[in-house]
């Protein structure tokens, strides 16, 4: 079963992170930061459906029952 997501999204400096991480500490959710999700599990040359595949089976083994994610998707087109 996969975690309840939030997104975060808005321009850089807008304190995204700032806002997730106190949202973190009154809903007992965990923040994923997309771009260093990314870059931790060595993402940074695959293709957008590999980086999202990754982050799905991810979720699927993640215990938290919410998850705040920031800065998906990285492209907007």
């Amino acid at each position: 079963m996969l975690p309840q997501v939030s997104f975060l999204v808005g321009p850089m400096c807008s304190g995204k992170s700032t806002l997730g991480s106190m949202l973190c500490q009154r809903t007992n959710a965990k923040i994923i930061n997309f771009g260093k999700f990314v870059t931790e599990n060595s993402l940074d040359s695959a293709d957008d459906d590999e980086q999202c595949l990754a982050l799905i089976q991810s979720l699927a083994a993640e215990v938290s029952p919410r998850i705040i994610l920031e800065d998906f998707p990285k492209t907007l087109y």
